[in-house]
């Protein structure tokens, strides 16, 4: 029992009761503090029941905690800071200055005995009832964490773009942007003013008789206004000619001038007969494309929040608006970057209600890492910080929010996407849309030799380095990469993340810097790079689409979740706005319950949530505090919610999956986000 003189340098505690999933590697929490109990699952009001024979080394213990500060937390004298080894929970208190967790119940009678002992030592305790007892079809899971997002250019979109993403015909394509013009016909100011548009799928826009019909400049050339629109990967847009006009680009200067450096370049990325732009040549249209105040930024942003709560997403990892990206402008890089600091700010005390990691362009890693000296590498209040060095710091209960934005790392990109024609594969695209020979593997979009030498000056500071790889001789340079920097600035724990990792080679053939052949599989298993993969993507590449440019043995190697999960961390995202933000959807995608996931690479539910929570928040170096329910980690979670089946029909058709599986499924196609909370505040409810 505490004295009276300290009980009040404890916090008020608040017991949240409900049905809390906590099965898989969030059990397997430890910490120091473990060793003052036999038994890591041992909760405290248990120690009664020890046998006689252990009465010594309790007496032990008791003498080691009168040694420990009286300054400690309530958390670390009476609960073990590990999970619990039952798949369930029935409450969580968490303390309510710091927002961390301080135990888990696994059963109604521990809950009740843990309540017990808080308020038996004078502490303030409030009950809050997520979910009802004996309600199970509501289940609480972590917060998900959405690890590749654009959460800027989703804003942006949502509210100044034309929107083309349900376009299935050419009517539909050009009436869309047409629309646009006659709306802005009446006001002459607006009358050389850029349209914007984003979202089509070229693998989607049919003709009559079933083929595609590929979008080209000509659909859109008697618009007055120039025009560009983005293909929904963003690797790609269609200009007007009025478009090319507006930002002076042309063929004299991009084919004619093959010895002028500046438009050399982009030269293969640039055909004026269709109209098409792609990748690195889109700066020469960003650069001129209008760019929102700060002020419409900022708002766009915030409503633009709300959306992502109300699909259960706590964390993000944000990759920067794309706009930024493409012009290659770290000016608007770093002051998107400061509105979110400043939103988290006005937002307070609660601050914006998600987390967000954020990661700046490459080339821009000297800001980043001055960013991190100055403590905003940092979600929690700290001192003598540098680097990662965070992670073992966050360790510490004591320790409170100080901001919900933190600099996590920088950004490269090596190669395009594959509906560009622009991911970098070792072997020539079956299809015949690249037409000159250097470039009918795809590109790398940058000097790869170049790349590792700033990648090697970055990670000395301390920064986590993401980089963009699609195409399998891609994904081959960014493991080459992360080699040469263990070989360079030696062995730490770095997490070198590899976005997207679509395409693996398939030979066996390459070979390592020590000059040894090895697969591609036991480099990653040996390196350990974060495998940050978008399970939406698989909708956006049709299985007729990888066989018509892959062949069918290369697209074998694509999307390999399952096995990149057995070889190292993998952690979900969605690209947003490439993709939908939708981390229920990528869950199930990922899993045996949707027939897009590649035979032998679906995983299994439990499998795809532990990526979509605790897998996103070790990619970014968040796993002490985010993630799960263990003790220290902050109170973000969802509540779901499963619709009851429509029909008896369908309630038996699932019921007869689930008998098939032989599993019980935790999440489903019933399953819906029914309320959000994040530091244990409700940020979203469907009530």
């Amino acid at each position: 029992m505490l004295k009276k003189n300290e009980i009040a340098k404890f916090d008020d505690i608040i017991v949240y009761r409900g049905h809390f999933y906590v099965k898989g590697k969030l059990e397997q929490k430890k910490t120091q503090s473990t060793q003052l109990v036999e038994d890591e699952n041992e909760l405290p009001w248990d120690r009664e029941e020890r046998k006689a024979n252990e009465m010594l080394e309790k007496e032990k213990s008791k003498k080691e905690k009168k040694k420990k500060d009286v300054g400690e937390r309530i958390a670390d004298r009476f609960f073990p800071l590990g999970g619990t080894s039952n798949s369930y929970a029935k409450a969580v208190a968490m303390n309510n200055r710091t927002k961390r967790i301080m135990s888990v119940a696994s059963t109604e009678e521990k809950a009740k005995k843990m309540i017990e002992t808080f308020r038996s030592v004078g502490v303030t305790v409030t009950e809050v009832v997520v979910t009802e007892n004996g309600d199970e079809s509501k289940l609480i899971v972590p917060g998900f964490h959405d690890s590749h997002t654009h959460v800027l250019s989703l804003a942006l979109k949502r509210e100044f773009e034309v929107d083309l993403s349900d376009v299935e015909t050419k009517k539909e394509f050009v009436t869309r942007l047409k629309m646009k013009e006659r709306s802005w016909a009446p006001f002459p100011q607006f009358s050389e003013e850029w349209i914007v548009a984003s979202g089509y799928d070229d693998g989607k826009i049919l003709r009559e008789d079933g083929r595609l019909d590929l979008p080209y400049k000509g659909w859109i050339d008697d618009i007055s206004n120039p025009v560009i629109a983005f293909r929904a990967d963003m690797h790609t847009a269609i200009v007007n000619q009025g478009g090319f006009r507006k930002a002076n680009v042309r063929w004299a200067d991009v084919k004619k001038n093959t010895t002028h450096e500046y438009y050399r370049r982009f030269r293969d990325y640039i055909d004026f007969d269709t109209g098409e732009v792609k990748d690195d040549a889109m700066q020469l249209f960003q650069k001129v494309l209008p760019k929102r105040t700060k002020k419409e930024r900022k708002n766009a942003l915030k409503r633009a929040l709300a959306p992502l709560s109300k699909l259960g997403i706590t964390r993000v990892s944000d990759f920067g608006a794309i706009d930024a990206l493409q012009a290659y402008d770290f000016e608007l890089s770093r002051s998107d970057y400061m509105i979110l600091r400043e939103l988290d700010n006005e937002m307070r005390p609660h601050g914006l209600p998600l987390r967000v990691n954020c990661y700046l362009p490459f080339d821009d890693w000297q800001f980043a890492a001055l960013e991190q000296e100055r403590g905003n590498g940092a979600f929690f209040h700290y001192t003598g910080y540098k680097g990662n060095e965070l992670r073992q710091k966050e360790l510490n209960l004591d320790q409170t929010i100080r901001s919900n934005v933190r600099i996590a790392g920088v950004k490269l990109f090596l190669d395009g996407s594959l509906g560009a024609n622009t991911a970098k594969f070792h072997e020539p695209y079956n299809s015949g849309f690249t037409k000159t020979s250097h470039t009918a593997t795809g590109m790398f979009v940058r000097d790869v030799q170049h790349a590792k030498q700033i990648a090697i000056l970055a990670d000395k500071a301390e920064l986590q380095i993401a980089v963009h790889a699609i195409g399998d001789a891609a994904v081959d340079a960014a493991l080459d990469m992360l080699e040469t920097i263990e070989k360079t600035n030696g062995k730490r724990d770095r997490r070198f993340r590899i976005e997207h990792i679509q395409h693996l080679s398939g030979d066996g053939s390459i070979e390592n810097l020590n000059l040894k052949t090895e697969t591609v599989e036991a480099r990653i298993k040996r390196l350990k790079p974060i495998a940050s993969v978008q399970p939406l993507h698989l909708a956006l590449d049709s299985e007729r689409a990888l066989v018509e440019k892959l062949g069918r043995s290369r697209m074998e190697r694509t999307h390999m979740y399952k096995s990149l999960s057995e070889l190292t961390t993998i952690a979900f995202g969605s690209d947003v706005p490439i993709a939908p933000a939708n981390p229920l959807e990528a869950i199930l995608q990922a899993s045996t319950k949707r027939t897009l996931n590649k035979e032998g690479q679906s995983m299994s539910v439990e499998m795809a949530l532990e990526a979509q929570t605790i897998g996103g928040a070790r990619a970014s170096f968040n796993e002490d505090a985010f993630g799960g329910f263990f003790n220290g980690a902050l109170m973000d979670f969802v509540v779901l919610k499963k619709k009851s089946s429509a029909t008896s029909n369908s309630k038996e058709k699932e019921e007869s999956r689930e008998e098939e599986r032989g599993e019980e499924e935790i999440i489903d196609d019933r399953s819906i986000v029914y309320e959000t909370w994040v530091g244990g505040r409700k940020v979203y409810s469907t009530a």
